[in-house]
């Protein structure tokens, strides 16, 4: 059976086969099975909260969708998974169905997407997901917004060609631009 050659394998690596992990362990079993496409990465928030980023390959099955429990039941029970949702409470009620159907592989990421995220550990965005906001500026610019207190401040050319210094709030409402230099900043320098 190939999962219990899987099951084996990650057991001699340290890994329980089920239960428990925190962040880091879990960053290292995906790394230990990476391209292996039996192991599944299943985010369980809502699509609303993967927009603000998601672990790479990761599949969503929102647990407080209606029909939660019958597309769990409908998953592959020869694939390991991982589970995970915010902060680990949704995602532990999913692991104990999962493992309550027979699912022999499964762990449940411990603190969820918060733990991994204060780990420092990758996540996944793009142009659609993961960007609560984005603004037009005057000109081009290179710059690193700096965040200081509830504002996010960046650098821009105006609309005249200076150099101006944009603060926005959280939300990402212009609360105030000024001038801090002279010249022609037009072409983003």
């Amino acid at each position: 059976n190939g999962l219990l050659m899987k099951v084996a394998g990650m057991i001699r690596k340290g890994f329980p086969p089920s239960g428990d992990i925190d962040a880091v362990s879990a960053a290292e079993l995906i790394a230990a099975r990476a391209g292996d496409t039996d192991l599944v990465i299943l985010d369980v928030r809502t699509p609303a909260e993967r927009e603000g980023g998601y672990l790479k390959d990761s599949v969503n099955l929102d647990f407080n969708a209606p029909h939660f429990r019958e597309k769990l039941a409908q998953l592959d029970r020869s694939k390991s998974y991982l589970v995970h949702c915010a902060k680990g409470g949704r995602s532990k009620k999913a692991f104990d169905l999962m493992t309550g159907e027979g699912f022999a592989s499964a762990y449940n990421l411990l603190g969820g997407y918060g733990a991994w995220r204060e780990k420092g550990l990758p996540v996944q965005w793009n142009e659609q997901q993961g960007i609560l906001w984005k603004v037009p500026l005057p000109g081009l610019s290179a710059a690193t917004p700096a965040i200081w207190g509830d504002h996010i401040f960046v650098s821009s050319p105006n609309e005249a060609g200076d150099l101006a210094l944009l603060a926005f709030n959280r939300q990402g409402k212009l609360v105030w631009q000024r001038k801090v230099g002279a010249g022609n900043h037009t072409q983003g320098w």
